[in-house]
């Protein structure tokens, strides 16, 4: 949870959890985006429905998904 409160309070650039339940992303949804961020899957799509979870600015998400799937 730390990591997660240090991007959306503009301490950390990048959070990411390789094993997340739909139930532990819910809370995080409206705390990032209110902040300014992204969160997504590794595959980009909604974190809702996928098992993993990346969070990072607006400005370098889509940049991480690409590094994280070549």
């Amino acid at each position: 949870c730390y990591g997660y409160y240090l991007l959306a309070t503009g301490y950390a650039d990048i959070m990411i959890d390789p094993i997340m339940s739909p139930w532990d992303s819910l809370a995080l949804i409206p705390i990032i985006k209110g902040s300014g961020g992204v969160i997504t899957d590794y595959h980009g799509n909604d974190p809702v429905t996928g098992n993993s979870i990346i969070v990072a600015s607006s400005e370098i998400h889509s940049e991480v998904i690409s590094l994280l799937n070549p």
